[in-house]
């Protein structure tokens, strides 16, 4: 019996002692911030065909496994036309001077695994999946007229991407393929999303 206590108590040690050292093996949490453009594909180049140079993006990722990161993905970007082409808006069709706008904000929840394709761990490439909602504000302004929508999308984005460490956070680059779902009369809306960021530890 007290052989069995023994056992026991050795082993409740090894764990304690064991937990906080495979805790430390893992990364901690991660909060970055990035420059983006983006490039609009189907319905969304259709509206503002010219490439997006401006946007931004707040990411947070916690480590759950060495390999396995959850987090959230926040961004703004902004797709601009003056045009004279003929537009289908709210039913009616639209020819003449024209200003054209969308203002993306997303809101995704995400899962990456960055797989141990070799031993240097200061290079980290990973693929990723998002899924949450996009805020988007449709702006069209003709004369003196301008006509502003609003509508919260439901939408998903497969994401690839790297992270070249540092001792104190990593430089990260990655694609994000934004599709968001038709709401509101607005059509599903997608785009490419191309990231330079800097990440450090929380």
């Amino acid at each position: 019996m007290r052989t069995h206590r023994t056992l026991v108590s050795l082993c409740a040690l090894a764990v304690l002692l064991v937990a906080p050292a495979a805790r430390a093996d893992i990364p901690p949490t991660l909060v970055g911030v990035s420059y983006q453009f983006s490039i609009p594909i189907g319905e969304t180049a259709s509206y503002t065909p010219p490439v997006s140079w401006r946007g931004v993006g707040l990411d947070v990722a916690t480590f759950i496994r060495r390999d396995l990161a959850v987090g959230l993905a926040f961004g703004w970007n902004v797709f601009f036309d003056n045009t004279t082409s003929t537009i289908q808006f709210n039913n009616t069709r639209i020819t003449g001077n024209q200003d054209r706008a969308l203002n993306v904000w997303p809101t995704l929840a995400n899962v990456r695994w960055f797989p141990k394709i070799s031993s240097n761990r200061d290079i980290q490439p990973y693929i990723g999946a998002n899924i949450g909602g996009y805020i988007i504000e449709r702006y069209l302004a003709i004369g003196l007229t301008a006509v502003q929508e609003t509508h919260y999308h439901f939408g998903l984005a497969p994401e690839i991407g790297v992270f070249f460490q540092n001792p104190v956070g990593a430089i990260f680059l990655n694609a994000r393929y934004n599709m968001a779902f038709a709401a509101g009369g607005v059509p599903f809306q997608q785009f490419l999303s191309i990231s330079l960021g800097y990440a450090w530890e929380r």
